[in-house]
């Protein structure tokens, strides 16, 4: 698949599987074309947990990190006022936050934040990714696996990956297409 500017794209997976890596992982190759990447990181780690995956790359990243307990959208639009980023990676987007009064509120606002990162995308002229989470672990993922699957968030984004394993000590994982807009969808493969 092609990324592109103006677009949303989802890396979905299981706890512990590797969003956090892949994202960085996707971080590192955009710094080495020399596009300008804003890694902004909610909830999930705290500084030091970041720095400690940040040191597994082995090579220094050169892109731009924000990285907060609790962050709101508006944070995120802050952030991208900023840095003018070409690829901007928001891990997770269940983390950005927000309360709610029951799980149907929880969809919704998945589906809001989902389609307003696809405007900021469009409005700044970016590339935004953002990961979400799973909630079953399984080799073959499928659109029923997302957490929240009702929020209808593959509606909002361009290409929406999946990353399964078998069992979390598998190092192979399976990437299978949930979603692409425009272009073909590519058979299931291991990365």
């Amino acid at each position: 698949y092609k990324w592109a500017k103006r677009k949303l794209y989802l890396m979905c997976a299981y706890s512990g599987i590797g969003k956090t890596s892949l994202s960085l992982a996707l971080a590192k190759y955009a710094a080495s074309l020399g596009l300008v990447v804003l890694y902004i990181s909610v909830k999930d780690w705290s500084e030091s947990s970041m720095y400690h995956k940040l040191a597994k790359l082995k090579t220094p990243l050169d892109i731009y990190y924000a990285i907060y307990n609790e962050c709101s959208i508006f944070q995120v639009e802050s952030e991208i006022r900023m840095v003018k980023p070409d690829l901007v990676i928001v891990d997770s987007l269940k983390s950005i936050t927000n309360y709610y009064a029951d799980e149907e509120r929880m969809f919704i606002e998945l589906g809001k934040r989902a389609d307003t990162l696809r405007v900021m995308a469009n409005d700044y002229g970016c590339c935004m990714v953002t990961t979400h989470q799973l909630v079953v672990l399984e080799e073959l993922v499928v659109p029923q696996h997302l957490q929240g699957a009702k929020s209808h968030l593959l509606e909002h984004c361009d290409l929406a990956l999946g990353f399964g394993v078998k069992e979390p000590s598998q190092r192979d994982r399976v990437v299978s297409t949930l979603k692409v807009r425009n272009a073909e969808s590519v058979s299931p493969f291991k990365i």
